[in-house]
């Protein structure tokens, strides 16, 4: 039991871990995605 009750803590840390790593790629994504628009609009505004 006590073997079965550890793997499932190891399991859903490393799921919970995935699932931060995963959701900050998007919000890193997403920034640069912003970033590059705002550029763009600057150059724009500039030319």
């Amino acid at each position: 039991i006590a073997l079965m009750f550890i793997t499932f803590i190891m399991t859903y840390i490393l799921g919970i871990s995935a699932i931060t790593v995963i959701l900050l790629c998007l919000v890193v994504g997403i920034v640069n995605l912003i970033v590059e628009i705002q550029k763009k609009k600057k150059q724009h505004v500039e030319a």
